[in-house]
């Protein structure tokens, strides 16, 4: 049978719900941009990129072949994730691990991604490629990572509803 969604004053109940949750949780993340951006500590950090830039402290690595650099580079932020994704399959079992490691996962993937990024340049189309890959698989484990807050927020509101009388699932088979 199709599904489509419920509709009706639950449904409305849980939707605003959500939207407050998320409103709330936006209004205090700009709050800690806010008090970070005018923090002391975030003005030393940009002072401290200026005198980098103006006077990089080059070593000796800086005169070798950038691609053996960027080889031992790629080849730890492999070892990172695979060591991550290991660790993951070990916890499938263990559900709230679990979703923590994957979300580990998902931290060291974009860590590859950005090292790929970095060869890129220099190692031409086959960065390239993998820097298409790993995109996207962040980008499905940032959609896990979003199904994993979201069904955090989900009892509390079915709560909500079935004591407004409502139906406590946003779905209904037709």
């Amino acid at each position: 049978a199709p599904v489509r969604p419920a509709q009706g004053p639950s449904v409305d109940r849980v939707t605003l719900r959500v939207h407050r949750a998320l409103d709330d949780l936006t209004r205090r993340a700009q709050a800690t941009v806010e008090v970070t951006l005018d923090a002391d500590r975030y003005r030393a950090l940009l002072a401290g990129l200026d005198r980098l830039v103006a006077d990089p402290p080059w070593s000796e690595a800086a005169t070798s072949p950038a691609e053996e650099f960027l080889e031992a580079r790629l080849d730890k932020e492999w070892r990172r994730l695979n060591k991550r994704a290991q660790r993951a399959r070990g916890l499938a079992d263990h559900p709230a691990a679990y979703d923590e490691a994957v979300h580990d996962v998902r931290k060291a993937a974009k860590r590859m991604r950005y090292a790929w990024e970095v060869a890129e340049p220099v190692l031409g189309a086959d960065a390239a490629d993998q820097v298409a890959a790993t995109r996207d698989v962040t980008r499905l484990l940032g959609e896990r990572q979003d199904i994993v807050l979201t069904r955090a927020l989900l009892p509390p509101v079915g709560a909500d509803a079935a004591a407004g009388g409502g139906a406590t699932e946003p779905w209904v088979r037709v």
